[in-house]
């Protein structure tokens, strides 16, 4: 008897500890996750005055259809409550795009100065939040750890703690 009393509380520990873990973790991700917030905000809305305003540039006109999908990506954050998960997903998906539509400007030699400044600015944004995507990269892979390896997956089970994605790294 004294024997089983002592399992359940070493297991009863166990949880406790890990627990707090979790708890500790996702709580370190939060934080990363809502510094990345505003200057996301911040760069969705430079992106939707830039495409608005440029919409006669070449590179613009040439991914009329990407340029869209963009717009349709920033109306979706706009108008909805997004999980995390939901966001980076958003997130990595609007930096694909932008990536695509920045290398194409890259190349249209037409660019005026006021046009090159709001690219400048767009790309020290960028800078701004790749800095932030990799510490909440680095923060996320260890509560992923956490909820995938064992003992702790079994009590992330049990607590309910789900893996959380990371942001893609940005394309060089």
């Amino acid at each position: 008897m004294e024997g089983l009393l002592i399992v359940i509380a070493v297991m009863l520990l166990f949880a406790v500890i890990a627990s707090s873990r979790f708890r500790m973790l996702r709580k370190m991700a939060d934080q990363v996750f809502n510094a990345f917030e505003k200057p996301a905000l911040e760069r969705y809305e430079m992106l939707s005055r830039f495409i608005s305003e440029n919409r006669d540039l070449e590179g613009i006109q040439k991914q009329a259809r990407d340029i869209r999908q963009l717009e349709a990506l920033l109306d979706q954050k706009n108008k909805e409550a997004l999980s995390v998960n939901q966001q980076v997903e958003l997130e990595n998906k609007v930096s694909s795009l932008e990536d695509q539509l920045l290398k194409k400007l890259a190349e249209d030699n037409t660019l005026s100065n006021k046009q090159w400044e709001a690219v400048s600015e767009l790309r020290e944004v960028r800078d701004k939040l790749d800095q932030i995507k990799k510490q909440y990269n680095d923060t996320v892979i260890h509560y992923n750890n956490a909820v995938y390896l064992f003992p702790s997956n079994v009590f992330a089970l049990v607590f309910g703690y789900n893996r959380r994605k990371t942001f893609k790294p940005a394309e060089e």
